[in-house]
């Protein structure tokens, strides 16, 4: 999803996989003109949530598989939640609960982590940063999380910030949509900022190491 469409758009976003899929917002987020790492617009999520519709929860069901989470956010160095999501299929709703990308913010330290759970109704594991950590402000930064078989590694801007590695399946038969700016499907726990170029593969690592982030929009897929 590259996120470009109107300033103050809240529906329809386009997603530009073969998947189709739409974006829809609520609590107050909307795309943006006032800041964007690439395009038009950017989705800024400061007190809502973006959630992912007409895909096939499959899409984000890794399960022991590889996979790719990966997107750009920009903090405004003011607002924040106790755990900002960056992008996650985490509802929330015991019985749904796959994987969530998050700065947890509310934890001492406050680490970035990629978590996951394998009953689909508690945490079970994660990758994440050893130390705290706390984003750059007023700055887009690359944010992302693979897996190559039984390695997790999580990278800020190409490096790899931490590595963890787990024989997990993470858990598949969770429903609801994926959110983007939120780790629930809620107003709560959301992005102080803006998000773009949000991009989801599963069944690929694409990097499995440090990579240069990109220079421009992801690629249709």
């Amino acid at each position: 999803m590259h996120l470009d469409g109107t300033n103050g758009q809240t529906t329809t976003i386009p997603d530009s996989s073969t998947q189709a899929a739409t974006l829809s917002t609520f609590f107050g987020a909307s795309l943006s003109t006032t800041q964007q790492k690439f395009g038009p617009t950017s989705l800024f999520v400061n007190g809502g949530v973006a959630n992912v519709g007409g895909s096939s929860i499959s899409n984000f069901a890794f399960g022991s598989g590889n996979f790719t989470v990966e997107a750009w956010a920009w903090w405004d160095g003011v607002s924040a939640t106790n755990f900002p999501g960056i992008v996650a299929f985490w509802p929330g709703f015991s019985g749904d609960e796959m994987w969530s990308l998050v700065w947890n913010r509310g934890s001492t330290p406050a680490t970035l982590a990629f978590n996951w759970s394998t009953d689909g109704s508690s945490f079970s594991n994660s990758v994440a940063t050893s130390g705290a950590y706390t984003p750059a402000a007023s700055t887009w930064i690359a944010y992302a999380c693979d897996r190559s078989g039984n390695t997790f590694r999580l990278y800020v801007n190409g490096a790899v910030v931490a590595t963890t590695t787990a024989t997990d399946t993470i858990f598949t038969g969770g429903s609801g949509d994926c959110t983007v700016g939120n780790w629930g499907n809620t107003d709560s726990e959301n992005w102080g900022g803006y998000v773009d170029e949000v991009r989801v593969t599963k069944g690929i690592a694409r990097y499995a190491g440090a990579y240069t982030p990109a220079t421009s929009a992801f690629p249709n897929c």
